[in-house]
């Protein structure tokens, strides 16, 4: 979780809540099991789906953008 945490420290787009959000989704992700979708994350973390479909869009966009750009 450290390389997750310094790339979200060198991603400026990020704010604190957002780098919580992600981190929180990245943890899940890996310890879930099955089908992986915003209904899913919501039933398992504290986030409603509208909430992670949300910010699971602004999130992704930059850090696709940021991997495209290095």
């Amino acid at each position: 979780m450290i390389i997750v945490k310094q790339t979200l420290d060198k991603i400026s787009e990020f704010k604190n809540p957002l780098k919580k959000f992600f981190l929180d989704i990245v943890i899940l992700i890996f310890s879930s099991q099955g089908k992986i979708n915003f209904r899913n994350l919501s039933r398992y973390s504290n986030y409603h789906d509208k909430t992670v479909s949300r910010d699971f869009k602004i999130a992704g966009f930059a850090i696709l953008k940021t991997i495209f750009m290095i």
